[in-house]
């Protein structure tokens, strides 16, 4: 801080030096806040689609255990965004009123795409979270995440990751 007499009046002021130092721990102050929150988001946005795709796995799994096979497609993929609650068949409202379901971000017109996905020959049974690679597949800080177990292994590509039975995986 520079201290100026004049004419026996005392002027206080900061050199351009000073307030250089103050803008430049500021802009860094907020790069390190802007990325921490987008961690958090990415963390967010993860634990809900774990969540809904675990929840989603009990209630197949409930079906079959009441019925003696999951909810069947004939093999067919079915997305959440295509037919919303009937993407699994036949499990609402016997055991869920309401299906999890992928909202946020966008998805092409046929919407088959960001979405939640599941098929079944009613013995084995996929379910995944699907995002296309073409629409830029499943997010960096979302697939970082995504357990070992829960990761695709039958494409080498970070567009799917979910839960299946024990053939479903190579399904």
């Amino acid at each position: 801080m520079i201290r100026k007499m004049q004419n026996n009046k005392t002027s206080l002021g900061f050199t351009i030096v000073e307030l250089l130092i103050v803008i430049v721990v500021i802009g860094i102050l907020a790069a390190i806040t802007i990325v921490s929150f987008n961690g958090v988001q990415d963390k967010a946005k993860f634990a809900q689609k774990r969540a809904d795709i675990i929840a989603l796995q009990k209630i197949v799994e409930m079906h079959k255990a009441e019925t003696g096979s999951y909810p069947s497609t004939a093999g067919a993929w079915r997305f959440q965004r295509q037919v919303g609650n009937n993407f699994i068949p036949g499990v609402v409202p016997n055991y869920a009123n309401v299906l999890p379901s992928i909202t946020d971000g966008p998805t092409p017109v046929s919407n088959t795409n960001n979405t939640y996905a599941y098929r079944s020959n009613g013995t084995e049974y996929k379910l995944i979270r699907f995002n296309a690679v073409a629409e830029g597949g499943v997010a960096d800080g979302e697939y970082a995440q995504v357990p070992i177990s829960m990761r695709d292994t039958a494409t080498s590509i970070q567009d799917r990751w979910g839960v299946w039975s024990s053939g479903g995986g190579v399904f």
